[in-house]
């Protein structure tokens, strides 16, 4: 009875202490983030990290939806602020606002280009060590500063920041830009030969304001920025990495040289690399199964011999875009594809003496890409709207 009223004490002083929430913020006294931006201001040769924060409004939220100021939602605050690093920066936003930047609810994290080029792995850090971050936040990079890009409308959505972690989502119908999380790319950074690349965002003028575009991919070496795809090169590499979700390829008609689209439905990709006498090559295979989404040519493919024009021509468009990814990593001598890792996995004891050459064994590494494209539906009209 003694050591079952103990127990029971035990048990109960445990509750008492865990219970609650003992750690809770409430609603009026922080800074809700959804977007922050990263550029560097530089003078001489001092440089001060510029983070730009998009602070959400509620209380705007909860009323109407309200007018746009100066391009930016009026749901949001923008606000900027300067420190020797990053965490500094952060931190000195409490001389801007009373309510300290609450992080658990951030969408994206742009970089500006100047910032990249200098190199992220410092610029990240406080993200991946701060217990408020979420792995899961987009990474972008763009052209020009990154406080621009977080003072742009984007999309149809109240909060910005909220409209480009949107696109980011939507892009996979697309698939002309290279998604990433935060998680993903600091996994890949810490990887000594494949070189990380992110999707790059750029402000373009809609009906006199400036609004944001998803426009192809960054691409990094080292940690630090080293080029961009454009949306043809970007999904050349999501063919090669196996990350084509859907999209649309747009091939040439045989009879008039009109176009015809087909909708990308699935597609698989495998990397095999060979060692043979000491040199490398990879052969890169490619499945990919399309539908006939519309057709402004009226070409007739309901014949089988018409119908593998057509693939064949589908073939010949994605290899076109692998290779145009092939050459923009091969002159920067950037292995975006992660061939390295493919060659550990296969033969780690000769990947030893490799290893710290791999940049410049890349380029020199012979690639042979198959493609092996199909038709699988033509849709509810079997022939194009021509009268017979």
């Amino acid at each position: 009875m003694k050591k079952n009223l103990i127990l029971l004490c035990i048990i109960l002083a445990v509750l008492l202490n865990s219970s609650g929430c003992w750690n809770q913020r409430e609603l009026n006294t922080i800074a809700i983030a959804a977007g922050i931006g990263i550029d560097v201001e530089k003078s001489g040769t001092h440089k001060k990290i510029k983070l730009t924060a998009q602070i959400v409004r509620p209380a705007r939220l909860s009323a109407s939806s309200g007018e746009q100021k100066g391009g930016s939602s009026s749901q949001v605050l923008v606000l900027d602020s300067t420190g020797d690093t990053v965490f500094d920066a952060v931190r000195n936003f409490t001389m801007l606002s009373s309510r300290k930047l609450f992080f658990p609810h951030n969408q994206v994290i742009v970089i500006g280009e100047e910032a990249a080029r200098d190199g992220v792995r410092p610029l990240l850090d406080f993200f991946v060590r701060d217990h408020e971050n979420r792995g899961r936040v987009w990474l972008l990079v763009c052209r020009g500063k990154a406080g621009d890009i977080l003072r742009a409308k984007a999309g149809q959505e109240e909060i910005p920041a909220l409209g480009i972690a949107q696109l980011e989502e939507a892009g996979a119908a697309a698939s002309r830009t290279r998604p990433m999380r935060l998680h993903e790319f600091v996994n890949n950074l810490l990887s000594k030969t494949t070189s990380p690349a992110v999707s790059n965002i750029e402000l373009v003028k809609q009906e006199d304001k400036k609004a944001v575009k998803l426009s192809g991919s960054a691409f990094f070496k080292d940690g630090k920025l080293a080029g961009f795809l454009d949306e043809t090169e970007s999904r050349g590499l999501l063919w090669v990495e196996g990350k084509v979700k859907s999209g649309i390829i747009a091939v040439s008609s045989p009879d008039s040289g009109e176009k015809l689209s087909l909708e990308i439905i699935r597609a698989t990709s495998k990397v095999i690399p060979h060692l043979k006498d000491g040199s490398v090559s990879v052969d890169v295979v490619i499945k990919e199964e399309g539908n006939l989404g519309d057709e402004m040519c009226g070409y007739d493919i309901t014949s089988p011999v018409k119908l593998s024009i057509i693939e064949k021509r589908q073939s010949e468009v994605i290899k076109k875009e692998v290779e145009a990814a092939i050459k923009k990593a091969r002159e920067c001598k950037a292995d975006i594809f992660g061939f390295g890792e493919a060659v550990q996995k296969k033969y780690p004891v000769e990947w030893k003496s490799m290893e710290r050459d791999w940049q410049e064994i890349f380029p020199e590494i012979e690639i042979k890409v198959a493609i092996q494209a199909k038709i699988r539906r033509v849709g509810m009209t079997v022939k194009p709207l021509e009268p017979e």
